[in-house]
């Protein structure tokens, strides 16, 4: 059993407002929201019209430009996987071949990576799609199309990109994902002699029929605020109704602390430990005691106090239950230290990346703290009187941070918090 730190070493994100790290954090500051109407996908039959939309992105600059950057195995596998991968694949290998780089890993030290995909259900469109085709005509699919529809097949093409033959494979918890998959690869570094993990949060490409099962559930925010995308996503505010469905990824690349350094790499912060409970009681209400738990088994785990805490980095969905319940919940978990610890919400800004968002927030949540400056949380006109902790409803703020939580909470009672501590 290894008891060195693991460390993040590389990082990298796509979502509607950039694909680039320092371009998503300035978009936040700013306060742009990446909410717009659904463009890829066609929403004249469902409640749903607006979403963080990257289907219609083109991917061709992006395939170049790291192509040329690339080491020359990973740039070659790389050009041959475009070739056959459908769009929402393609775009999470993109992701994860800027991880590669931003951590300054060569061609030997990627292949030795082990391979953790967090999501489930990616391809929803495309099986749709593929129904659609089929009923036309038998001949309407093509050989492939059943291959693209198994999420390994993702955790298969990153570990090809990679030239990784370790272990390579798929975890899901729903909007959890994330966590969970950080938790597999402390486990993998800690017990089963990994020198480096890489986890993608993967991009969950949506259909017309799975966001209008959202909306039928009442958890997409599909009234008042559809002519105002921007203003829809709102955490917080008296007047949430939903949350607002959002294309994305992101990626972490974690290794040992003592290997990190002795390659010379940066390392952006330690992963300190990760927290997971289940509630037994709901498939879609939010708990108050899971949550907790699941809070302190992650401070427990990872040798963090209460007190050395500065920041959270909230799962706030914009839903009106389950916002006030996380804050119920860390405040039971954290005690009267919670009155000192400023939230925010990204998903104001971004929508909710779903499978991907414990990654993509997780990542977003680590620029924040080497930054030393939190985003604002957007759309808090109206603070619901249920709200008596700092949730950063005026605007950005300039805020030290020596160690952070990222919740991430699922449909079917997945509670998980990951924790991050500040390289001294």
């Amino acid at each position: 059993m290894s008891t060195d730190p693991v460390v993040v070493s590389g990082m990298a994100l796509h979502t509607p407002l950039s694909d680039e790290l320092m371009g998503n954090l300035a978009a936040l500051m700013a306060g742009r929201s990446a909410i717009t109407p659904w463009r890829s996908i066609d929403t004249s039959r469902i409640y749903a019209k607006i979403g963080g939309d990257l289907g219609d992105v083109d991917l061709s600059p992006a395939l170049a430009e790291l192509s040329a950057r690339l080491p020359p195995g990973i740039s070659a596998r790389l050009q041959r996987l475009a070739r056959r991968l459908p769009h929402m694949p393609l775009l999470g290998l993109l992701t994860v071949a800027r991880a590669v780089l931003d951590a300054g890993l060569e061609e030997a030290e990627a292949a030795e990576a082990h391979v953790l995909i967090a999501g489930a259900n990616l391809s929803d469109r495309l099986m749709d799609e593929g129904f659609a085709r089929y009923g036309a005509t038998r001949s309407g699919i093509e050989a492939s199309h059943e291959l693209y529809l198994l999420d390994s097949t993702l955790a298969a093409c990153v570990s090809e990109l990679l030239g990784s033959r370790g272990p390579a494979f798929v975890i899901n918890g729903a909007c959890a994902s994330g966590n969970l998959a950080l938790l597999a690869g402390l486990r993998e570094l800690r017990h089963h002699g990994a020198k480096r993990v890489i986890v993608l949060g993967a991009p969950s490409d949506v259909s017309p029929r799975g966001l209008h099962g959202f909306a039928l559930l009442g958890a997409l925010a599909i009234h008042r605020f559809q002519d105002e995308p921007a203003r829809a996503s709102r955490p917080w505010d008296r007047d949430r109704e939903g949350f607002v469905p959002a294309h994305g990824c992101g990626v972490m690349v974690l290794e040992p602390r003592e290997l990190c350094a002795a390659r010379g790499a940066r390392a952006w912060a330690e992963l300190c430990g990760v927290g997971v409970t289940s509630d037994a009681n709901h498939l879609t209400l939010p708990n108050e005691e899971g949550q907790a738990r699941a809070i302190t088994l992650a401070l427990r785990r990872g040798g963090v106090a209460a007190e050395e805490l500065d920041f959270v980095s909230a799962h706030a969905t914009s839903t009106p239950a389950g916002d006030l319940v996380e804050l119920a919940a860390l405040r039971a978990a954290l005690g009267p230290h919670a009155e000192r610890v400023r939230l925010n919400a990204p998903k104001s800004l971004l929508g909710h990346t779903l499978n991907a968002s414990a990654i993509v927030e997780g990542v977003l949540a680590v620029l924040q703290m080497n930054a030393d400056t939190l985003h604002g949380s957007l759309n808090i006109d109206n603070l619901d009187p249920g709200v008596t902790l700092d949730v950063c409803a005026a605007g950005p703020v300039r805020q030290p941070v020596r160690a952070l939580l990222n919740n991430a909470f699922g449909f079917g009672g997945h509670n998980t918090t990951s924790v991050f501590r500040r390289m001294p």
